[in-house]
């Protein structure tokens, strides 16, 4: 992972600082059970919510973030709240699929839905499986971020990057820039997920296309990468040595980093794609103040630092940390420039006809 001296110094500072008070088993801790929630010095809820949510004692959340990463995330939510969540994790197709299913039914499962895709997310709050609410933090959110009712909004905005097997590809020949993938000494060695795989694969590919013509999308399928039917499966595939670099998404490689892989992240120069994990309070929750709790700790200072150094997602309140990378904080919010492909007109217009010509260049057929 590659940062200037500055930025490293000032993340790192915010990593020790933050990482110390939220993420680190003396951290914030509940509150006695009288009393109102505390983690890390803020105030996550009041007395009566906190017992409310004390006495449902558990929440269930729908998403779409990737399982490991999202654990990652809700196990430090379990050690500071005490609270017990369990997750149903689908790509976002297929999450979608059952959350309009159950609403139609009047049988909605979840109690937070966290969605990738804003197209998807609109589909599930216009068939009324959002509530809207407003979690303490919200104010500080970019307004482009988050719909005016309150009924979702991004908990945390993921990007995408390089990333490399060190032991097949020394530093100094790594690639810099999303150009430099196309240079042939990579040919057959690059990994990357279809374009349909989910919203953030779709939000990378437009990206792409808006930045550098259909004639990108061209060059890259004459490298002849070897194409997988999701994000995680890249990151695998390259600690498995089966391509030497790859599309990939930082929370991904940074959890299989740290279990032993030799796998480096490298932020391209010439842009950074991104997209958010849309979320709000499900309809009808069966537990809806344990509900309350995770979205309020989620959007508070502890619940970001830990999207940030646990799930490795950018986070998206004021001056939170970047994403950690294995132990290394990236730049900040603050210090990068993330684009967010799916607020343009395209995303929604464009999606099903692009994705049938990239399907048609890169000669793909995903499976059904």
């Amino acid at each position: 992972m590659r940062t200037s001296k500055k930025m490293l110094a000032a993340t790192l500072g915010a990593f020790v600082a933050l990482g110390t008070a939220a993420c680190g088993s003396g951290g914030g801790t509940a509150a006695p059970e009288d009393g109102p929630l505390m983690v890390a010095g803020e105030r996550l809820a009041d007395e009566q919510l906190w017992a409310a949510a004390q006495e449902e004692g558990t929440l269930t959340l729908y998403t779409a973030v990737g399982e490991e990463r999202a654990n990652e995330v809700v196990d430090v939510f379990r050690e500071q709240t005490g609270l017990e969540v369990e997750l149903v994790r689908l790509p976002g197709g297929r999450l979608v699929e059952r959350v309009l299913t159950e609403q139609g039914a009047g049988q909605l499962g979840a109690d937070v839905i966290m969605q990738s895709d804003l197209v998807l997310a609109t589909q599930e709050n216009e068939a009324g499986a959002f509530e809207p609410y407003c979690p303490p933090g919200l104010e500080t959110v970019e307004p482009q971020l988050k719909q005016e009712d309150c009924s979702f909004y991004a908990a945390q905005t993921p990007i995408y990057a390089i990333g490399t097997n060190t032991e097949l590809i020394p530093a100094e020949q790594a690639p810099r820039t999303w150009q430099d993938l196309l240079d042939p000494r990579f040919k057959g060695k690059i990994g990357l997920a279809h374009i349909g795989a989910g919203g953030s694969t779709w939000a990378r590919d437009l990206f792409l296309r808006q930045k550098y013509g259909i004639e990108y999308w061209e060059a890259l399928a004459a490298q002849q990468p070897l194409i997988t039917g999701g994000a995680a499966g890249v990151t695998q595939q390259m600690a498995r040595g089966e391509v030497q670099l790859g599309m990939v998404l930082p929370g991904n490689q940074s959890v299989t980093a740290s279990q032993g892989a030799p796998l480096d992240l490298i932020v391209p120069a010439d842009g950074i794609p991104s997209y958010a994990h849309w979320t709000g309070l499900a309809s009808n929750a069966a537990h809806p103040n344990a509900a309350k709790v995770f979205l309020n700790w989620y959007l508070s200072m502890p619940g970001q630092t830990a999207v940030a150094q646990k799930g490795g997602d950018y986070p998206v309140i004021d001056g939170a940390p970047g994403p950690d990378f294995n132990g290394t904080p990236l730049p900040t919010r603050e210090e990068v420039e993330l684009v967010y492909p799916e607020l343009t007109p395209e995303y929604a217009s464009k999606r099903d006809a692009y994705m049938q010509e990239w399907f048609q260049i890169f000669g793909y057929a995903p499976e059904s």
